[in-house]
């Protein structure tokens, strides 16, 4: 390559002295002089187009990184979550609806055992009465701390966090970890141990609320406070707290 650059340096220089005719050209020198150097002019214009292209490459890739970045940074985070126990999200969450909470009879042995928010205004049901199970109001039925909303029935509200995507609900506990915001701390409650329907722990309001002229209806689901039993279990004899975290 430094002999051909060589030759190239030579060439230039002769011909800026002396002028080079058609009958020069058809030396076999000359001729093979000149070849040399079209041949290594193509290859230099090949390997910069190379390098061109690879350079473009790299920078159409790195922009589109930046805008797959952009594009996330956009696109805010949002955890959401039932605030089981009153009608209002906390301070720095929107409240998208508010209802009534429901789950199966206690007395029936295949009932569901989870919960739902039922919102208050329906889109779309049926007027057929035969079904073949049943949602009911979930009634509270423990004193103690709970004691104000006895026979009472139970609301809640389904809540919407931005900036954040993760949830925890810690049991026993009414303060978060480090790093995580609190959305609200109370009771843990489920159904009662004698009961034929099954039933989940759930994280009730410690500020709960109750459905207005509500109680007292026999076909309903029954919530009491959890109390800790065992002596290898933490914080025996008490009713266990609970709270529920975002970060």
């Amino acid at each position: 390559m430094k002999i051909f650059l060589l030759i190239l340096l030579c060439i230039i220089f002769l011909a800026d002295a002396v002028e080079v005719t058609d009958e020069d050209t058809d030396s076999p020198l000359v001729s093979y002089l000149l070849a040399k150097v079209q041949r290594l002019e193509a290859k230099m214009m090949s390997k910069e187009i190379s390098v061109r292209t690879t350079r473009e490459v790299e920078e159409r890739s790195v922009n589109n990184d930046t805008n797959e970045d952009d594009k996330t940074k956009g696109c805010p985070q949002v955890v959401s979550y039932i605030r089981w126990g009153n009608t209002t999200c906390p301070y720095g969450a929107n409240t998208l609806y508010k209802g009534t909470a429901v789950g199966g009879l206690y007395t029936h042995k295949g009932a569901p055992s989870n919960l739902m928010c039922l919102p208050p205004n329906p889109m779309r049901y049926s007027n057929n009465q035969h079904g073949d199970t049943f949602a009911y109001a979930v009634e509270y039925r423990s004193g103690g701390p709970i004691n104000h909303a006895l026979y009472r029935n139970m609301p809640c509200s389904l809540c919407e966090a931005t900036g954040r995507s993760s949830k925890i609900m810690i049991p026993s506990h009414y303060m978060c970890p480090d790093s995580w915001h609190k959305e609200y701390d109370g009771y843990i409650m489920a159904g009662h141990f004698s009961h034929e329907g099954s039933s989940m722990y759930y994280c009730i309001d410690k500020n709960l609320e109750q459905i207005p002229s509500s109680g007292g209806a026999e076909n309903v689901q029954l919530f009491y406070t959890v109390k800790a039993t065992g002596s290898y279990v933490p914080h025996d004899g008490y009713a266990l707290s609970c709270v529920v975290c975002t970060k």
